[in-house]
């Protein structure tokens, strides 16, 4: 892996994905109860970004994020279980998304390589001379 793509990883990746890990969290504090769930991406104190229905967004460029309730004391036993599972539900749904696709347009490439190496293998060569 070059530097460059180490970058691009490290700078858009991390990001993106500790947002989607924190919007499992969200996700399942507005699914399990009627509170208002708070999405932060950087630093717990900033304004508001963006309110999409019970999700609030807190978004400043950064590396680490955290999710929690309104009311995150009245939240039940079941409705704190959700909360905590949320966000690994979601971790894993982003990797099988990821996996599915990779796999969709990695093959025709991965199957044209596989052909191309076992074609030009030295057996085949000395039966096409």
């Amino acid at each position: 892996m070059s530097i460059l793509s180490f970058m691009l990883l490290y700078v858009v990746g991390i990001p993106i994905s500790t947002l989607l890990h924190e919007i499992g969290h969200a996700l399942g504090v507005i699914v399990c109860s009627k509170e208002r769930a708070h999405v932060y991406l950087g630093a717990k104190i900033l304004p508001e970004s963006l309110r999409v229905g019970r999700i609030h967004f807190h978004i400043r460029r950064g590396f680490f994020g955290f999710c929690t309730p309104q009311n995150g004391s009245s939240l039940t036993r079941k409705q704190s279980l959700g909360f905590i599972a949320g966000g690994p539900i979601m971790t894993l749904a982003v990797l099988l998304f990821a996996s599915y696709l990779a796999c969709y347009f990695a093959a025709p490439f991965l199957f044209e390589y596989f052909s191309i190496s076992c074609n030009s293998s030295p057996a085949n060569l000395s039966k096409m001379v």
